[in-house]
């Protein structure tokens, strides 16, 4: 007869084991899922707030007020300003 050398485990200890393995998986898919949960609520809440500034910013009249502007000298001026901006960004690069 060969000795017991304690290598091979009962099937008792390997079922449970195995429960406790799944057990974890479960636990973890879980919370996975969970936190998937929270971005998508948190996605659907910053596209919300997105939408509401947009319809804000159109009530405020800001997307016609660029566009009002007819005087030559304005546009002039704010062509010289946005010219000179570029140029600043340009030399701090």
């Amino acid at each position: 007869m060969k000795p017991d050398t304690g290598g091979a485990t009962s099937w008792d200890a390997r079922m449970a084991a195995k429960a406790s393995k799944k057990a974890f998986q479960d636990a973890m898919k879980e919370k996975q899922d969970e936190a998937r949960a929270e971005r998508k609520v948190e996605h659907e809440r910053r596209a919300a707030k997105k939408t509401q500034k947009e319809t804000n910013r159109k009530k405020d009249g800001q997307a016609q007020q660029n566009s009002e502007i007819t005087n030559p000298k304005t546009i002039a001026k704010h062509a010289k300003m946005r010219k000179a901006t570029k140029k600043q960004k340009a030399l701090k690069m």
